[in-house]
């Protein structure tokens, strides 16, 4: 009986991997897109575009949704060379295949003196006429003293894109004289103007037809009357969600009050840093244009960072002020409170004074004026944060951090100094020790 032979089994060199659904692909990617904090994804990106043309065409999308050419440290003539490189590789990456600036949702500028040649900018004025579909763009100059002085192939390209993308976020950073006309985009709901001069039209006056609703709004240093103009043309800050000011000029309490009028029924909150010698000045002068936060019927996040270096104030009266005199304890809609104590000294071995220093925050006022305002219904955090700055030899220490036992001193004499407030209000009482604090 001839035998049976059993059907050999045979196992393929390199196995297929188990298929992965369309919606499990596009979360991975979208899961590593996620990380721009991780200076790898973008790596990591690339190798998953070259797995197959699916992957291709959804990690693409990731790899050019964001270009950024800003930079926060001084570049070295490495990075210089690299982010020339960059620019170069993107421009022919466009110009080859253009629909890949139709993936561009975000562009950040920052044009400095490296990059203020002819050539230079002609590159970054190419590479703007790509870019049809941003949804944000951001733009800092410090090449140029002026708008007037900007290159026609920069001036034009910014323009453009202000123009002719449907921008939901704009941020301007050290832009001098730029055009109040370019400020009215009508689908921008993010607004950033940061120690940015407008140019005003002679006659004062200059009426849009096309503003939008702004949804945030965010300026630094920027001349009151520049917004009281922005405010007549036609800005529509009724939808006007958040709001975040630094502002110190003497017009400032006023330029406040005006932006708080018109956005009364829809802000939710707000963050101002203000010069208290300046504010409460202004509003003892002028009773009748005192902070009104009482009208704000939809606020239920309040941020005041109180800036009193220059000046010998006291910060008790300053909590009054804006707690009692500006209503702040009337509204009922208000779940929490921040308040920043700048620019404090702190004198490292020197404790009779850091404790004088700590007296001058005058926490036994603040207490008692936290204990006797009755208004607040929904409060329940209050958070005190100081900001000091090592003092040795008299001089200002700009690079420099606490140690841990200094932060501990100073979080054991906040938490003495206000033990009464902490186990009788109704309300979370909280105490923070920062190095800095960036707005």
């Amino acid at each position: 009986m001839t035998a049976m032979m059993d059907t050999p089994t045979i196992t393929p060199a390199h196995p297929s991997p188990p298929s992965l659904s369309a919606e499990i692909i596009i979360l991975i990617i979208e899961e590593i897109a996620g990380q721009r904090s991780d200076k790898d994804f973008r790596h990591a990106l690339l190798a998953c575009s070259s797995v197959s043309h699916f992957f291709h065409s959804i990690s693409q999308a990731h790899i050019f949704a964001v270009v950024d050419y800003t930079n926060v440290q001084l570049l070295t003539d490495d990075l210089i060379r690299a982010r020339a490189t960059s620019l170069k590789s993107l421009l022919v990456a466009l110009e080859s295949k253009p629909y890949l600036g139709q993936l561009i949702r975000e562009f950040h500028l920052y044009v400095d003196p490296d990059l203020s040649s002819d050539a230079w900018i002609a590159t970054i004025a190419c590479i703007l006429g790509y870019c049809r579909k941003l949804e944000l763009f951001y733009f800092r100059n410090t090449a140029f003293w002026s708008w007037t002085a900007y290159p026609d192939a920069l001036s034009c390209a910014v323009e453009d894109i202000i123009r002719y993308n449907s921008l939901l976020a704009l941020t301007l950073v050290h832009v001098q004289e730029f055009p109040l006309s370019l400020i009215f985009c009508p689908t921008v709901k993010k607004l950033q103007l940061c120690n940015v001069t407008v140019d005003v039209p002679r006659n004062n006056y200059f009426q849009n037809d096309y503003a939008g609703a702004i949804e945030s709004l965010h300026i630094v240093d920027l001349y009151h009357r520049v917004i009281q103009n922005m405010l007549s043309s036609g800005f529509d800050l009724s939808h006007l969600r958040h709001l975040k000011l630094k502002l110190f000029d003497l017009g400032a309490h006023n330029s406040l009050r005006i932006i708080l009028d018109k956005c009364n029924q829809s802000l939710e909150t707000l963050s101002c840093n203000l010069n208290v010698r300046n504010t409460m000045e202004n509003a003892s002068m002028q009773n009748q244009n005192v902070l009104n936060f009482q009208s704000l019927t939809a606020l239920h996040a309040l941020t005041l960072c109180l800036d009193g270096t220059k000046y010998n104030f006291s910060w008790g009266s300053a909590m009054q002020h804006y707690l009692v005199k500006s209503s702040v304890a009337q509204n009922t809609t208000i779940k929490e409170i921040v308040f920043h104590a700048e620019n404090l000294r702190y004198f490292r071995d020197d404790t009779p004074h850091n404790e004088t220093t700590i007296d001058s925050l005058e926490l036994e006022h603040i207490q008692g004026v936290l204990m006797d305002v009755g208004g607040f219904t929904v409060l329940h955090r209050v958070v005190l944060n100081i900001h000091p700055r090592l003092i040795m030899n008299g001089i200002i220490q700009t690079d420099w951090t606490l140690s841990e036992e200094e932060k501990e001193w100073y979080r054991q004499r906040l938490k003495e100094r206000l033990a009464k407030l902490s186990s009788t209000s109704r309300f979370q009482l909280l105490f923070a020790v920062h190095e800095s604090y960036s707005f």
